[in-house]
């Protein structure tokens, strides 16, 4: 009875690691996901900026100016919106490969070896001394701020290339209604 009861253990403690591990894999796409797509749109937003900064200069009216400015000023909430989406998923993954592994351990108590308990413990005693060490987890979850501030960065960008484009069509209309002054004598 004690060996079956061994083996079952064994077999619930074999399945719940495979199921963390596969949520740790399914955690690494996600990020690769949104890595991905937050490089793109960022990327994208940049190019844009800086290829339509050239046009807007060249364009007699604001208009251009001011559909630049609220196109690339409410873009980036959408990419505000995919970085708290990511960051959510982020911690909902977080607590449930959490809770994974806490049953693991408990299950790790029933066994006769504890491998994850004992890594767990290793790894405690060697980041000990540096408690605020920067883990693969703490990273990750920093990654949407970092993609957020860029996104931030796009928004205040955009108000300020067609606020240097405004500036430059007054100066342009001033300089044409002011009278040429070259060749003239004064009287």
């Amino acid at each position: 009875m004690e060996a079956a009861m061994l083996a079952a253990r064994a077999l619930q403690y074999e399945t719940y690691v495979r199921e963390a591990e596969a949520l740790i894999g399914r955690r690494a796409e996600v990020n690769r996901f949104y890595v991905s797509l937050n490089t793109a749109l960022i990327g994208g937003f940049g190019y844009l900026i800086v290829s339509n900064s050239s046009f807007l200069h060249e364009q007699e009216s604001g208009e251009a100016a001011r559909l630049f400015e609220h196109i690339f000023a409410t873009a980036p909430v959408f990419g505000l919106v995919i970085c708290y989406l990511w960051y959510a998923i982020l911690q909902s993954q977080r607590g449930i490969i959490r809770s994974k592994f806490d049953v693991v351990h408990d299950l790790e108590g029933r066994l006769p070896e504890r491998p994850y308990a004992a890594e767990a413990e290793g790894w405690r005693s060697n980041t000990a001394p540096r408690s605020n060490a920067m883990t693969p987890g703490r990273f990750e979850l920093l990654l949407p701020f970092v993609y957020a501030i860029g996104y931030i960065s796009i928004a205040t960008a955009a108000f300020e290339i067609p606020n240097s484009v405004m500036q430059a069509i007054e100066k342009g209309r001033e300089a044409a209604s002011q009278p040429s002054r070259t060749g003239t004598t004064p009287e």
